[in-house]
């Protein structure tokens, strides 16, 4: 059964929907123009209307058609579809009519710029946020992603059914068993023990499960990690390492490691405890990865497990320790965190893992007048070292002209 997206927008985007409908043979997206604001959330309520997810371009009121204005934002129609989709759920509330179903944004990136990037208190209101632009140049990407999310509501409605315990359907959204337990953060389970004592009705919204596990357990690395830290944790060039023999390590870490809950269609991710397991549990395994470098790592792969194709990470800078851990943001390369800034940014929760970027993407963004371009910001705790080593690095190439 495809997956369908109403797309609303108070600009032509038939073309939009046509190019992600068209990349994904499980989606198909329809276009609408937005409605006026009590007309839209009747259309919305009609069981009639049968989809999988809402697509919303941020500015719904800039154009008017077939005579009518829709005088709201993303915002106030999204806001009122999670109200009317949570009350639901309550005994009270039986026939409020509109079902959980994911939303997301897709706009121009100058009114995201403008508008919803500086908002932030809108933000939990949708899954994802894309730019038109992205449709046309990464639309397999955002298609499957479109997918996966919806079907991801799927089963967690289906799941909370079955369940009257909160940690029960954490665990089985997370494709976890009992014997699994010890790679999840207790505080995961009671983040959703703590929001179902805040409500005055039993079931936790869908929204709530499928946004802090996408955002705070699938796209942040921490509890799981993705291939590139994977890689990395290894010792591994990913890139130039022979394919098949990577392709067959990772299938073998994935039988006892790989993830399997909601959103692992699209995902492909790791439970880090998992691979630390995995690893102490090789014959003759030197169990601590930290203290090994690259090229011990990989040299030990390779004894243990013929693969022989399989090429050892190199540092980003020659001076530059080769213990990774982590992956420098801006070149997504292997890093040790001991050469590399922390990001700044909201204070990750404690399952997760600090971001971080190398001394040498940092320092020469800034000495190429291109630090403002980045994105990404050194956090209070680095910043001082940032500013030292800026100064030390000016000094060198002052001695050296």
């Amino acid at each position: 059964m495809k997956i369908k997206y109403l797309y609303l927008d108070d600009k032509e985007s038939s073309s939009l929907a046509k190019v992600l409908s068209g990349t994904n043979l499980d989606l198909e997206v329809e276009f609408r123009y937005a409605k006026p604001f009590g007309e839209q959330i009747t259309l919305l309520s009609d069981p009639q209307l049968k989809i999988d997810g809402l697509i919303l371009d941020f500015r719904l009121d800039e154009q008017e058609n077939e005579g009518l204005r829709a005088e709201y934002r993303a915002l106030s129609l999204a806001q009122e579809i999670r109200t009317r989709a949570t009350e639901g759920q309550s005994s009270d509330h039986l026939n409020s009519g509109i079902r959980e179903f994911p939303i997301v944004i897709c706009s121009v990136e100058d009114n995201l710029k403008k508008s919803y990037n500086k908002d932030k208190t809108g933000h939990d209101l949708f899954e994802r946020r894309y730019f038109k632009n992205e449709i046309v140049d990464d639309s397999n990407r955002i298609a499957g992603e479109l997918v996966s999310i919806a079907k991801a509501y799927h089963k967690i409605k289906e799941i909370r059914a079955k369940y009257e315990d909160t940690s029960k359907i954490i665990i089985e959204l997370l494709g976890l068993q009992d014997k699994d337990l010890h790679v999840l953060d207790n505080r995961i389970i009671h983040y959703f023990e703590a929001e179902e004592l805040d409500l005055s009705y039993y079931n936790i919204p869908a929204h709530e499960y499928a946004r802090f596990i996408l955002r705070q357990i699938v796209l942040s690395s921490g509890s799981l990690i993705g291939e590139d830290i994977l890689a990395a944790r290894l010792g591994i060039d990913h890139y130039n390492s022979d394919q098949k023999e990577w392709s067959d390590l990772k299938r073998m870490i994935s039988d006892d490691a790989s993830y399997n809950g909601i959103f692992s269609d699209h995902w492909s991710l790791w439970w880090n405890t998992k691979v630390l397991d995995w690893w102490q549990n090789l014959e003759d395994s030197p169990k601590s990865l930290l203290r090994l470098n690259s090229s011990k790592r990989v040299e030990f792969l390779r004894s243990k497990l013929n693969f022989d194709g399989l090429i050892p990470a190199s540092p980003i800078a020659p001076e530059y320790s080769s213990k990774f851990w982590t992956i420098c943001e801006i070149l997504r390369l292997p890093l040790d965190p001991i050469n590399g800034y922390i990001i700044s940014g909201k204070e990750p929760k404690p399952w997760l893992d600090r971001q971080y970027v190398s001394k040498k993407a940092m320092l020469d963004a800034k000495l190429n007048g291109k630090l403002p371009d980045l994105g990404f910001f050194v956090h209070p705790i680095d910043l001082q070292r940032f500013e030292s080593d800026y100064e030390e690095l000016i000094d060198k190439i002052s001695t050296s002209e």
